[in-house]
């Protein structure tokens, strides 16, 4: 992500300011009146002084999609004291990769798997989970497909795990394919008896909130100087 390096530390913060003042102006249009959004920014690919540029900002929960990455970037806000930091894990959710991040994760953003629902039960009893959807019907993408997410809910719950919501990623090339999606997440929480759902980035997030989304994941809207707004 080359656009990762473009911009100098000390105008990082105020980057970060203006592109968040602009993203809580469009909420506002966008979301009804009693609609609280969380906004997590996706450091995913970025430095530690991109870390320190969201927390500057009251951006506290931040999201990386990979383990390593997180266990770097985790290591290193704790030596310099940067907390309280709610990272949230948003790669593909394998089961291996959780005893690691267990004591770091603070939301499991992409539970897709019984398997690593046992690990999670095992590791991190009573975790914060979105389940994953799978929004385009590809088996070799991650993701419960829409007919089994309400008999995945219940079989997380007996796990014990704390169930927020659903998560999902859009399909991408038009608005109508977009809302269709975040149209389907809507019905199919409300089906599962569930209460959030994370859906919406840079490019779609307005669209995911006029359709119920509770938490929107932002990367180059707050992080990339090119990124037109």
């Amino acid at each position: 992500m080359p656009w990762l390096s473009g911009v100098k530390t000390e105008d990082l913060s105020q980057l970060v300011a203006q592109r968040l003042a602009y993203v809580r102006r469009r909420l506002a249009s966008a979301a009804a009146p009693d609609q609280n959004i969380k906004i997590v920014a996706v450091t995913k690919g970025g430095t530690i002084e991109h870390l320190k540029a969201a927390l500057a900002n009251g951006l506290y929960d931040l999201g990386e999609n990979y383990a390593s990455d997180l266990k770097t970037k985790s290591e290193s806000a704790s030596q310099l004291n940067l907390g309280p930091i709610r990272w949230h894990f948003q790669g593909k959710l394998q089961s291996n990769k959780v005893k690691r991040l267990s004591k770091v994760v603070s939301v499991w953003q992409t539970l897709d798997s019984l398997k690593a629902a046992e690990k999670l039960a095992r590791y991190s009893p009573g975790a914060s989970v979105f389940i994953e959807i799978l929004m385009n019907q590809d088996p070799n993408r991650p993701g419960v497909p829409p007919a089994e997410v309400a008999d995945f809910a219940v079989s997380c719950r007996k796990f014990e795990l704390d169930v927020r919501g659903l998560m999902c990623v859009a399909r991408s090339g038009s608005q109508n394919l977009a809302e269709a999606d975040f149209k389907l997440c809507n019905q199919l929480r409300d089906i599962a008896g569930l209460d959030e759902l994370s859906m919406g980035m840079s490019s779609d997030f307005e669209l995911a909130v006029q359709h119920g989304a509770t938490t929107i994941r932002l990367g180059r809207i707050l992080f990339d100087p090119n990124y037109s707004i």
